[in-house]
């Protein structure tokens, strides 16, 4: 039976530096987790920077060598980072494989899941609770210390490459229903807490990211920190680091920083008309026409 890989893993490494300000130390102890081959959970609410964090890890990962070759001998090549966005649609065959018709042959393609083990890639499962039950059986396999993977339907199991590491995020906010994170899962994993940047480390993000001054920057930043305040105390969705760098780049580009902020924070977060004008009105308050 032929297997194929559409996968191009030399298009998922980073080529250049990311830029992440590692204010509370994250870094060194990820790469302590990768040398070790212990899973990592980033625990934090969306958009506060945790993609990004995998993508410096990747970074210094091969800035300090620490990428064992195919051999297992010495430095390797760069380490590819396989992204999987959890859904509540996404089964274990999605991140293991599938057969597949190709002409008039049918051949086994690789999920991302099974070309990282295979190639020693860091598979990183964004929103990890959000995936359907049936992951976890892969999960628990190649997070366990004898780090293989069962292929059910070929029969056999992967042995993981030196290289290869698992991470997950979730967002503990988000945890609902059946959408809690099992402790028998999370307990297989080393975790990162994440929250949103302190003022001045979101403001120089914001310099960084949307191409504003550093006045307006520190202004957004506080809008940006009242409107989590009013929103905490009301049960409701908090605006993202993410969503404040939207907000700048459309700055950047002409908008007005009260339409900036109106269209891509206030309104991404509330639809309640009138929730939306009290917003709208510290904005106002806080930014230059």
């Amino acid at each position: 039976m032929e297997t194929v890989n559409p996968v191009m893993l030399d298009e998922l490494t980073v080529d250049r530096e990311p830029f992440y300000v590692d204010s509370h130390n994250q870094i060194p102890h990820a790469l302590g987790a990768y040398e070790a081959r212990i899973p990592i959970l980033l625990r934090g609410p969306t958009g506060c920077g945790k993609t990004r964090f995998m993508e410096r890890l990747v970074w210094e990962i091969d800035q300090h060598g620490f990428r064992a070759s195919d051999t297992g001998e010495g430095p390797g090549s760069k380490t590819p980072l396989m992204t999987v966005a959890c859904h509540e649609d996404l089964t274990s065959g999605d991140l293991v494989g599938r057969y597949v018709l190709q002409g008039e042959s049918t051949v086994w393609m690789d999920g991302p899941l099974t070309t990282a083990v295979r190639h020693g890639a860091i598979c990183y499962l964004d929103e990890l609770a959000e995936a359907r039950r049936d992951t976890t059986v892969v999960v628990h396999a190649v997070t366990d210390y004898r780090r293989m993977l069962p292929i059910e339907r070929l029969g056999t199991v992967i042995r993981a490459h030196p290289s290869f590491l698992l991470v997950a995020s979730h967002n503990p906010a988000s945890d609902m229903g059946l959408r809690l994170l099992r402790d028998s899962t999370a307990q297989r994993f080393m975790t990162i807490d994440f929250s949103y940047p302190d003022e001045d480390v979101e403001a120089e993000i914001l310099v960084k990211e949307g191409g504003i001054h550093s006045d307006l920057a520190a202004s957004l930043v506080k809008l940006g920190v009242g409107i989590r305040r009013q929103q905490l105390a009301a049960g409701s969705v908090l605006p993202s680091t993410r969503l404040l760098v939207h907000a700048a780049k459309l700055v950047h580009h002409g908008e007005s920083p009260v339409a900036a902020c109106e269209f891509a924070v206030i309104r991404t977060i509330a639809t309640d008309a009138s929730e939306q004008e009290g917003m709208i009105e510290l904005a106002r308050a806080l930014l230059p026409e």
